[in-house]
């Protein structure tokens, strides 16, 4: 039960103490029992106080700020003398006692005299306002203090940037001791002491620190500018000393072909700087050592061109071990960038074309999709449909590709080693064109690919290459079911066909061959025979329309002109203004 006594009222107006005190509250409510009865309630007597929350022992006494050290504990006194080489019975020591131990005491020491080496070492602070003649004498005192600590102190996120200072400050004898040879694994350590020695054993370990890797970026940007000479280099200002220099590059290569380092792109360098000065003879060994692990080397630019290179120049066994060596790899090997340059220098070289087809060019078209889809892949299908085509690779990677054609191995022409290569390649890739017509040209930006597999033979083609008739047929089939869709001027979900960036730029190509290719094959004739005049005559509407109508008229037939003129409405066609509209009309006129 819980009674309330009358100074209740008068507690309340009192302004409550901001301090933890229960005093003022158990001075008007108290608790009783409900079996004791005629008790008398008056006001408590007892003094506010201070609260139990603040109270302190009276035999605690209170500590100075100096007097507790950095983990909030007593500071040890300084004129308390205990070492580790007096034995100390701790069951007679109290417990202030215990804590003043030689190991403890050890560790205050050390601890003390680091932030003391830190404190001296932040003269770096002040280098940069400083005067130059100051700012030297400080540069020399503070090299001398981190030299020889450089490893430990590299690591913290204050001390690491004394490092960065001595950098910033491009002292000689600090940032040009060392030079890196990028062709080799050899490091040229000349000039005396500097940082970047002591820290170079650290430069992985430093490179994965939070702290320490900003200093791996200051030692490439600031480190001294001092190359070693390159291969041609040294071969351009001493020729004398070639046969010097591949013997000894001989004896370290076939060290490394037959160990797992033959993947690493360093020995890739080293054996393209080999197989750029080595004699025919040395060649030869070196293809008798590498013909096993060719598909190993095609993943960077050097390992590609010793590979392209052991292609060109092996005989005719050893042509047909490399290509053997390639099976299950090669839809690999297109779809990598210095990778499809072998399957290119391949097709360029090796007579054995039935071979090629059944280990390459059968493998890539299984997996037709998957390459065309593919930026690198693409290129080997356009290799084979127009080899050696600028408009489907950069001149330089034909003009890498020509060094190859004085090879003392390949007898058959070439006309005849692309038109069985591409014989191959014909049915698998056709019949994916047709099928999949519309979402190459609108979802995979494939129109120039999808162009120059069904344009007809040209000059630049380096043999008599002909789309077979019946899957010509099946691709201008798929042309004209996309074409049938209804027109909508600037649709905003879709533009149609002839109106779309890439299927406008498919069809005026496909309609440019039409006047090298038979009548029941062409394009043209195809679309009046299939869509109805009202669908011919909205081409109107628009520009790329009547652009489309006008290369019908001039690559199709009789037929398509007849047809064209009855579905266009010549009343309507007049009123439009753009240039396709004035040139249709100038075109429908002459007839």
């Amino acid at each position: 039960m819980y009674v309330q006594s009358s100074v209740e009222n008068h507690s309340k107006n009192e302004k409550s103490d901001k301090r933890v005190s229960f005093s003022g509250n158990m001075a008007s409510v108290k608790v009783f029992d409900k079996n004791v009865k005629n008790l008398e309630i008056k006001p408590s007597s007892a003094s506010p106080g201070k609260g139990i929350l603040r109270a302190m022992p009276k035999n605690v006494k209170s500590l100075d700020k100096g007097e507790i050290n950095d983990s909030g504990e007593h500071s040890i006194a300084k004129d308390t003398d205990v070492t580790a080489d007096k034995k100390i019975d701790k069951k007679t020591l109290d417990r202030s006692a215990m804590k003043t131990t030689a190991e403890p005491r050890k560790k205050k020491v050390i601890r003390v005299g680091f932030v003391s080496f830190g404190f001296n070492c932040t003269m770096w602070k002040f280098t940069k306002k400083t005067p130059k003649q100051e700012r030297d004498e400080c540069v020399s005192q503070l090299y001398g203090l981190v030299k020889g600590y450089a490893s430990k102190l590299i690591y913290a996120h204050d001390t690491c940037r004394i490092f960065e200072c001595l950098l910033a400050l491009k002292r000689p004898g600090i940032t040009s001791a060392s030079a890196f040879l990028h062709s080799s694994c050899v490091v040229l350590v000349t000039g005396l002491f500097s940082v970047f020695d002591e820290l170079s054993p650290e430069l992985v370990r430093m490179a994965k620190n939070k702290y320490a890797h900003f200093f791996v970026l200051r030692m490439l940007k600031y480190g001294c500018s001092d190359k070693p000479r390159t291969m041609d280099e040294i071969v351009a200002e001493e020729p004398a000393k070639i046969k010097l220099i591949v013997r000894h590059l001989e004896e370290q290569i076939f060290a490394l072909v037959e160990k797992t380092t033959i993947r690493l792109s360093l020995c890739h360098r080293l054996l393209k700087d080999f197989t750029t000065y080595c004699d025919s003879d040395q060649l030869t060994n070196l293809i008798d050592s590498l013909k096993d692990r060719i598909p190993e080397l095609v993943h960077t630019s050097d390992g590609s061109y010793v590979a392209m290179k052991c292609v060109w120049h092996a005989n005719v066994k050893d042509r047909k071990l490399i290509v053997k060596n390639f099976k299950d790899l090669v839809v690999k090997t297109a779809m990598e960038h210095y990778g499809h340059r072998v399957l290119l220098a391949i097709f360029d070289t090796v007579d054995d074309t039935v071979l090629v087809n059944k280990y390459i060019t059968a493998e890539l078209g299984h997996e037709i999709k998957k390459i065309i889809l593919d930026s690198w892949g693409e290129k080997v299908i356009h290799y084979l449909v127009h080899p050696r085509d600028g408009r489907g690779m950069p001149r330089e990677e034909i003009e890498l590709l020509s060094e190859g054609d004085l090879n003392p191995f390949s007898k058959k022409e070439k006309k005849d080693r692309y038109a069985e290569l591409y014989g191959k390649i014909c049915d698998p890739l056709y019949t994916y064109l047709s099928a999949n017509m519309e979402s190459l040209i609108f979802e995979s930006n494939r129109s120039k690919f999808i162009a120059a597999c069904l344009e007809s033979t040209s000059p630049y083609d380096l043999f008599d290459r002909r789309v077979p008739v019946q899957m010509r047929k099946k691709c201008n089939e798929a042309l004209v079911e996309i074409a049938k869709q209804e027109f909508i001027p600037m649709d905003n979900q879709r533009l149609h066909l002839i109106e779309h960036p890439a299927g406008h730029f498919v069809l005026m190509a496909v309609l440019r061959s039409d006047k090298f290719l038979p009548e029941e094959q062409r394009l043209s004739v195809a679309i009046v025979n299939n869509l109805t005049k009202e669908d011919l005559g909205s081409w109107i509407a628009c520009n790329k329309g009547c652009h489309v109508l006008l290369k019908m008229l001039h690559c199709g037939s009789n037929v398509v002109r007849e047809k064209i003129k009855q579905a266009t409405n010549m009343k309507q066609l007049k009123e439009y203004t753009f240039r396709g509209a004035v040139l249709l009309v100038e075109e429908l006129g002459k007839s």
